[in-house]
Order: C-alpha cells, then structure tokens, then sequence
C-alpha cells in the first residue's frame, strides 16, 4: 500500500483504510474504470492516487483533529495487524530509508503461496526479514576503502504480531514474546 504525505504527516492506509478511501473516490467511476485503476502502470491508477491525496487533503483541510485522529494514527489488532504487518513495515523502511525488507522463502513455499493466492496478501510471505542499515559515528570509517556496511537483520513472524499502534513517523509493533519500537531510532523489546 501506498503512503501519502500531507501537510508534512506520512499517512499509512490500512487494508481496512485503503478500501474506506478508494471507495470514497470511485464512487461517480464506472466499473471497467475502477478495474483498470487496480492495475499498476495505467493512468487510472495513477489518476486514483491523485484522488486518493487529493481527498485525503481535504479532509485535513475540513478538520485536522479528525484527520490526525483517524487517518493518521492507526491503532490495528489481532488478524488486522497480523495482515497490515508487512505493508506497515515496508513504509517505514521507504519512509526513513535505513532499512530493507528481504524475502526468506525457499522456491517450493514461493510456489505454494502463489498457489493459493497468499502472495497477493503477503508479498515476501509471513516470514520476512527486516534488514536495517547502520551509520557509523566516525566519519573517517565512511570513506575507508575496506568499509563494509553493517546491518542488523530482523525476521519477523507476522503470525506472532497481535498489536500495531502509532503513525508511520513512530509505531510498535507488538508479538507475542518481542516488541518492536520503531521511529527515527529502532528497539527491540523482548518480553519475558
């Protein structure tokens, strides 16, 4: 899913959120054209993302607490989180720009998801990895030669996540044995 940023806010839509807003814009569209926009590459869909951001402005610009409080913050529970998890993750990774998400499928379950439509719904599966990449502090350690990018990989278990709270600029995602706290700085919180 997409995020938008209005009046300097990232916006996370929600499966749930997504389809709220996409009704909203499609409602005076006729069915082949709202079948088209599902389609990446078409100029419906990018007319639909126009729409998408412009109605989202509007709603700001009508009431901003409202917006803040429905829009922006996302507080997303049990099968709802376990399925926005990815998607969520994938915007911060985007948004900050100091990580990546890698898939840890062998080629058989790859071939089992796409079977059974999962793919479309989990994209790297229920078990990614998030890779986050680390400054350094020293500058000097930057433009050595023998420099070597340092990264702290992640796997997350979305069937383990029963919580997501926040906005996509700070959010905790929380499992059943781990909590991850993630802003400008990451934490990983085991629960014992």
């Amino acid at each position: 899913m997409p995020y938008y940023l209005i009046n300097k806010q990232p916006i996370f839509l929600s499966t749930t959120r997504y389809r709220e807003l996409e009704k909203l814009v499609t409602k005076d569209k006729d069915i082949m054209w709202i079948g088209i926009s599902c389609m990446a590459g078409s100029k419906e869909t990018k007319e639909k993302s126009e729409l998408m951001f412009n109605a989202l402005n509007k709603i700001f610009l009508d009431n901003p607490d409202y917006f803040n409080s429905y829009w922006v913050d996302f507080d997303l529970k049990d099968k709802e989180a376990s399925e926005n998890t990815w998607d969520l993750i994938y915007d911060y990774c985007h948004f900050y720009g100091n990580a990546s998400l890698s898939d840890d499928r062998d080629f058989s379950e790859k071939l089992k998801a796409d079977y059974e439509r999962e793919s479309i719904n989990y994209p790297m599966g229920r078990v990614f990895t998030l890779n986050l990449f680390l400054k350094s502090r020293n500058c000097w350690w930057t433009f050595s030669p023998k420099r070597r990018e340092r990264i702290i990989q992640v796997i997350i278990n979305t069937d383990k996540v029963n919580h997501l709270k926040g906005n996509l600029k700070e959010f905790i995602v929380y499992a059943d044995d781990w909590n991850l706290i993630c802003g400008e700085n990451f934490q990983i919180d085991l629960n014992k």
